[in-house]
């Protein structure tokens, strides 16, 4: 047997590969950011507006004045804080927050002795907070709130005399709101969050934690039972999405509190454990997202002491940029290249490649791709397109991060994309 020569190209292959796989195989993980200074806090509220994230109000048992009403701006980019106006409704916990177009909005929750129903916009560029009209459903705290292409959404939380299971759709445009279907069970303490064109409610305090999950659609307005989360009842944990996946972290579990972080796949319908948040367990934390991170924010430990730390989570870089097989073997539509850096082509699978498809037409009537903010960057309408074939977007102007595709035809259907 011969000698294996190593040449230069030989070695340059090998760093190549191994470059390639440390590139697109880095796990998921935690990276501990620098705390608030001052009051820790749990059962706040955060929203997230362009590259910040905002934190505020909450309790702080240990402070004089424990009902807290202070709102701080974060910069990751810097790892530092800036506190913006207080909160105009007072020092309240158990708020429900969310993001719709730039401005940042907060709404419900219960602070001395008080149970609210009110609706406060905050706007970056006068850092002035906007009332806006109130929630015409219960008082309430410990409620779920998540946005859904340019709409808000809150739902459950209770009202001092029991929990609830209303739902309630917020229209910025036009100020109001809209009664929706309720999820069947009454809870607080649930966590939520949205992907693509769908809201999620999951766990909560029903007598006790539960570890049902719940998908809402606005089009059908139902709700449809996902697969559960973990075997552990469990509440007062936090939610955040990131593209096409659903992460439930902290709250009361098989600990006391706990920090293990569980990841939702829309398209499998499953849970998967990831990395523990770093630190003790924590419960009621809030969270944020920005780009293709996340960060979670406060909470109380396991002696009801607030805590003011900050961490940045990481998702595994093979979640967010592949594409599952199955969506490309299995789906009427498809989008290539995924992630995509200057242009887009979505076209349609013919039904011989395709065994949900049939032999019908399909078609593209509209076409939109909504950021991470839930905001639309862009829109087409009246594509027809037959089979195999395509048509071509052009996203040169899109910043790089989390996109949802979201295509309405004979059916409706959303994808994740990731812009470079």
């Amino acid at each position: 047997m011969g000698k294996k020569i190593f040449t230069q190209r030989n070695i340059l292959v090998i760093g190549l590969l191994f470059h390639f796989q440390s590139l697109y195989a880095q796990p998921d993980h935690w990276t501990t950011k620098t705390p608030l200074t001052g009051h820790g806090r749990m059962a706040g509220a955060a929203f997230s507006i362009g590259n910040k994230g905002f934190v505020g109000i909450g309790t702080d048992f240990g402070a004089a004045q424990q009902q807290l009403k202070d709102f701080w701006e974060y910069d990751p980019a810097i790892d530092s804080y800036t506190q913006i106006a207080d909160y105009p409704g007072g020092g309240v916990n158990g708020a429900g927050s969310f993001t719709l177009g730039d401005k940042g909005y907060v709404s419900c929750g219960a602070g001395n002795g008080n149970f609210y129903n009110d609706l406060w916009a905050y706007d970056t560029l006068t850092n002035l907070w906007e009332q806006k009209t109130s929630l015409p459903g219960s008082v309430r705290d410990y409620t779920v709130a998540f946005a859904i292409n340019g709409k808000g959404y809150i739902t459950t939380g209770n009202s001092g005399s029991g929990d609830l299971n209303d739902l309630w759709e917020y229209d910025p445009v036009a100020d109001s709101w809209t009664s929706r279907m309720g999820i069947t069970q009454s809870r607080s303490s649930a966590c939520g969050f949205s992907i693509g064109n769908k809201g999620y409610l999951a766990t909560g305090y029903v007598g006790g934690g539960t570890i049902d999950c719940w998908e809402f659609d606005p089009l059908s307005n139902a709700w449809t039972q996902k697969a559960n989360v973990d075997t552990i009842p469990r509440s007062d944990g936090v939610g955040f999405s990131i593209g096409d996946y659903g992460y439930i972290c902290c709250g009361y579990g098989i600990n006391y509190p706990d920090n293990d972080l569980w990841e939702f796949d829309v398209l499998a319908n499953t849970w998967t454990q990831r990395s523990n948040l770093d630190g003790p367990g924590r419960a009621n934390p809030v969270a944020f997202t920005l780009g293709l991170k996340a960060f979670v924010f406060g909470g109380s430990d396991i002696s009801f002491a607030a805590l003011a730390a900050m961490h940045e989570y990481t998702p595994d870089s093979t979640i967010v940029n592949s594409v599952p097989p199955s969506e490309l073997q299995e789906e009427e539509y498809w989008i290539f290249p995924n992630p995509a850096r200057n242009q887009l082509a979505i076209g349609l699978r013919s039904p011989k490649a395709c065994r949900r498809c049939d032999s019908r037409q399909y078609t593209m009537k509209t076409v939109s791709i909504y950021n991470s903010l839930g905001e639309i960057v862009y829109r087409n309408e009246d594509n027809k397109v037959d089979w195999n074939k395509q048509i071509e977007i052009d996203i040169s102007n899109l910043r790089s991060g989390n996109y949802t595709v979201v295509i309405n035809g004979d059916q409706t259907k959303s994808k994740k994309l990731v812009v470079e």
